[in-house]
């Protein structure tokens, strides 16, 4: 198998991939899309401070372009986009309090299969009610059980 050719980082091709990232582009999609690796990316922010902050701030306009255009769908009563803007802007005031429950009676069957599994695995003995504690819904959100 052979490596594809290196490319010389050109200030083009820096160019280039600077405009990409401002359009929203991931790093390492952007690199390959001017023709050199992730790692030639890399490097050069690590050597050129000036480059790294370029790399910042065209990464920072595309979230801007992002941001703005959610603040526009939260205005015009997009539900989703208003409750992700409060939950993120705000969220000591906006925060998100879903709770799922899962409700399912364990048959004798599965809970052997359980207690079989998990002794085969060496879980503790506390493990073993932690988890039977888990499995019958037994435990809230404040609870600190854990099969750790």
């Amino acid at each position: 198998m052979t490596r594809p050719k290196k490319r010389k980082f050109s200030p083009r091709r820096r160019q280039r991939y600077l405009e990409l990232l401002a359009k929203g582009m991931r790093r390492g999609a952007a690199a390959e899309a001017v023709g050199v690796g992730r790692s030639t990316t890399y490097r050069a922010m690590r050597d050129e401070p000036e480059f790294a902050t370029a790399v910042e701030d065209a990464e920072m306009l595309a979230d801007e372009e992002v941001e703005a255009s959610l603040r526009r769908k939260a205005l015009e009563g997009n539900v989703p986009a208003l409750i992700f803007w409060l939950t993120n802007r705000g969220p000591d005031r906006w925060v998100n309090t879903q709770r799922r429950e899962v409700h399912h009676k364990i048959t004798d069957g599965e809970r052997a299969l359980i207690v079989r599994a998990a002794t085969a695995a060496g879980l503790s003995r506390d493990q073993l009610e932690a988890m039977a504690r888990i499995l019958e819904g037994r435990v809230d959100d404040n609870d600190d059980t854990t099969l750790h």
